[in-house]
């Protein structure tokens, strides 16, 4: 027999998971029927975070448990309130935007924002892959929420096949913005050049999946829709000078005590850095020739 405060304490359990709005998952593998099992102790979730890898080298779960389930339809039918919703899958892909013609968010009416990646959201995932019937670009249209005001769809496409559905969604959905009137952000994990007049990364850093010509297209049809197209600016990554000094602050390469300066892109403070401290341009450690002397060292990071 469960006595009162046992009994008080699984009310007051609960209604602390009843209230609970927020659920982040990464990097963990739980068979479905766990994670659904999960789910449903949280019925007012607000927002709800999957990211998660599943490959041939997992040994400890199988696969076929994943076969013929859609992570997205269970999530949003178990989680009606849902408003932020990310589900990114690497390896086995097990979401789909679709469910038997029916969109998987459908149950979601006040969702905001949908984060996923670019098989998931065009029904190219590996649980479509046996169907054989794949939603057109109006499909994939119209199972988005109304009520959506952001949208981010990371990693890319990978053939042309399906880089060509990938931009036909996104010309669609921007044609028909008029239908999505909360609609204010696109973000594809693409980027820009914070410094234009730099050298340039190779052209795939910026659109990743996509072309140079697609990225543009993209940008000007964001422009005329009226929609915000996130471009995160892409810059190097910064470069490290490194030395040693001894007790009197004094650089020596048998210094206990080593300094690290850390110089941003556009790197204009390194070269004299470097000179100053007597260190090379190409590597940023000191000069082989022994002891440096003359120069007060930096005990702090630049």
């Amino acid at each position: 027999m469960v006595n009162q405060s046992e009994h008080q304490k699984h009310q007051s359990n609960s209604l602390e998971l009843a209230n609970m709005k927020e659920l982040s998952l990464s990097s963990t593998i739980i068979r479905p029927n766990a994670l659904f099992q999960l789910l449903r102790c949280y019925p007012n979730l607000k927002r709800f975070y999957h990211e998660g890898g599943l490959g041939p080298d997992y040994s400890s779960i199988e696969i076929d448990d994943f076969k013929n389930i859609n992570l997205m339809a269970t999530a949003s039918c178990q989680n009606p309130h849902l408003e932020d919703l990310t589900i990114l899958s690497r390896g086995y892909v097990w979401s789909s935007i679709m469910t038997h013609s029916i969109s998987s968010l459908d149950p979601l009416k006040n969702l905001r924002y949908l984060e996923t990646n670019w098989p998931t959201f065009t029904g190219r995932g590996d649980i479509d892959e046996g169907t054989g019937n794949f939603p057109t670009s109006q499909n994939i249209v119209d199972a988005i929420p109304l009520s959506l005001e952001r949208l981010c769809i990371l990693g890319g496409p990978y053939c042309n096949v399906r880089r060509n559905f990938a931009l036909a969604v996104i010309f669609k959905l921007l044609q028909q913005k008029h239908r999505f009137q909360k609609l204010q952000i696109l973000d594809f994990g693409w980027k820009r050049d914070r410094y234009p007049n730099k050298p340039r990364f190779r052209e795939s850093y910026y659109h990743e999946g996509f072309t140079k010509e697609d990225y543009h297209e993209v940008i000007a049809r964001c422009r005329k829709a009226g929609v915000e197209l996130i471009l995160k600016p892409l810059t190097p990554s910064p470069k490290n000078i490194y030395y040693c000094v001894d007790g009197d602050g004094k650089i020596t390469a048998s210094g206990a005590n080593e300094v690290k300066h850390i110089v941003h892109y556009p790197y204009d403070d390194y070269e004299r850095i470097c000179n100053e401290n007597g260190c090379d341009l190409e590597t940023g450690m000191p000069h082989k020739s022994g002891e440096i002397s003359g120069t007060d060292g930096n005990h702090t990071d630049g």
